[in-house]
């Protein structure tokens, strides 16, 4: 059995025969009172007793000869020794028990199934397994060298469609499309999405015939028509539906105008104008794009800035996930200075605002793709000017365009320009931006 620190150190002034029960320490007992001690280690004369009280300098033993594979204090006759004046009288750490509790030196090993009932706290880098094996069971530690070999085996972050997918690779090059779905990767190097929409036609008939022409919006495969003030209307065709038709009237009596439509997900936003107010009273409705006849839900706006009246021409746009309102939503006087708001059910509550340039009038109409802004001058009701902006407001690029036609947009990244001829409109042409 190996020897290894020593905890207490004495020794015996009188010698003791081999039945002996007691001794005295010639300096002071140890501090324990029960216990194994060694006694004659160091003349080589080694024998274990345990011992269960200490009075003054006296011990009192109960077992001698101890044996040195028992797990428990077990005495062997064989073992016990005679001892002579001042043999050596020391606690060890040694042994493999010690009052029914396992004791282990550094070449010691404890086998068998032990449990522990408390919570116990390891040292720092004490806690450690010899073996980096594969768990056997759900109770079976895995340590790091396992965890780290089993991670290592996961050379990206491919994915796979189902488990019987032999082929891994990135979720972008796990969709595929067709039938005019388009698939684009939105802030690629960014916080990347995959955004699927379905786009309309590239020429849109319309036979709207009359001294001024209804407005119509195309978005997501779908005509938004629009009436004036002898009758407001909402029209929608959307794909694979019938027709719907809605007076805005019976949502808001006052409705004059529907200014903007948007449509995110399964609701169409409508922005409604009241005439008759000084200022102008505009309102955004929440409709059910299916079944826009069960009624509007009034959007409420909250925030360090809200909705407000105004004379100014007030817009709605979106990027697909945000509305956007020009005049910072009435708040300002110019044009280029849009609000953007975020949706949380029936509630718009005010981000931020961005100042498209500085040019009024060159963001009549805001319109988002992925990387950039582009603000429509309708002059005298007809698109003038077309300009181009980073998502910070930046200006890039503007341009003129012809007269005679007027725009209308999506809000996926398209715009649809009107021809009218006599003021009769006939056709819209769609402008897919970069």
């Amino acid at each position: 059995m190996q020897h290894s620190q020593t905890r207490y150190e004495d020794t015996i002034p009188l010698g003791i025969g081999d039945t002996d029960l007691s001794l005295v320490a010639t300096l002071v007992p140890p501090t324990r009172t029960q216990g194994i001690l060694t006694i004659g280690r160091l003349q080589g004369n080694t024998e274990d007793v345990y011992y269960t009280n200490v009075v003054g300098n006296t011990v009192t033993i109960s077992l001698r000869g101890l044996s040195e594979t028992a797990l428990t204090p077990t005495q062997v006759v064989g073992n016990r020794k005679v001892h002579n004046a001042n043999e050596s009288l020391e606690i060890t750490t040694h042994h493999l028990y010690d009052t029914n509790k396992a004791r282990k030196d550094e070449n010691d090993t404890i086998s068998g199934d032990w449990e522990f009932t408390g919570t116990e706290t390891f040292a720092d880098d004490k806690a450690r397994s010899k073996t980096t094996a594969a768990p056997v069971d759900d109770k079976s530690f895995a340590n790091k060298k396992y965890v780290d070999d089993q991670v290592g085996g996961v050379a990206d972050t491919k994915v796979k469609v189902s488990s019987d997918d032999t082929t891994t690779d990135f979720l972008d090059n796990k969709f595929t499309v067709s039938g005019g779905l388009v698939k684009t990767v939105t802030s690629p190097g960014g916080n990347e999405k995959i955004n699927l929409h379905m786009p309309v036609a590239d020429f849109l008939g319309a036979n709207m015939l009359g001294s001024t022409p209804s407005l119509v919006y195309v978005d997501r495969q779908c005509l938004i028509g629009r009436g004036f003030t002898t009758s407001p209307a909402i029209n929608v065709s959307l794909s694979g539906s019938y027709p719907q038709y809605r007076s805005p009237r019976s949502d808001y009596a006052d409705a004059d105008v529907c200014d903007s439509f948007v449509l995110i997900g399964d609701y169409l936003y409508v922005l409604i104008l009241d005439s008759g107010t000084t200022p102008n009273t505009y309102r955004v409705y929440r409709y059910s794009a299916t079944n826009i006849n069960a009624g509007g839900a009034l959007m409420n706006f909250a925030g360090s800035f809200v909705l407000v009246q105004t004379d100014s021409s007030l817009r709605m746009s979106s990027d697909g996930t945000y509305l956007y309102f020009n005049f910072k939503a009435g708040n300002s006087a110019n044009d280029y200075d849009v609000a953007k708001f975020e949706i949380s059910g029936t509630t718009l509550n005010y981000v931020s605002t961005t100042s498209f340039g500085s040019t009024s009038g060159d963001c009549g109409n805001v319109v988002f793709t992925s990387n950039a802004a582009y603000g429509f001058n309708n002059g005298s009701g007809y698109l003038t000017k077309i300009s181009k902006f980073d998502l910070s407001g930046t200006l890039i690029s503007s341009g003129a365009t012809s007269t005679g036609a007027f725009c209308q947009y999506n809000y996926l990244g398209n715009i649809y320009i009107g021809r009218t001829i006599d003021d009769q409109l006939i056709t819209y042409t769609k402008i897919v931006l970069p």
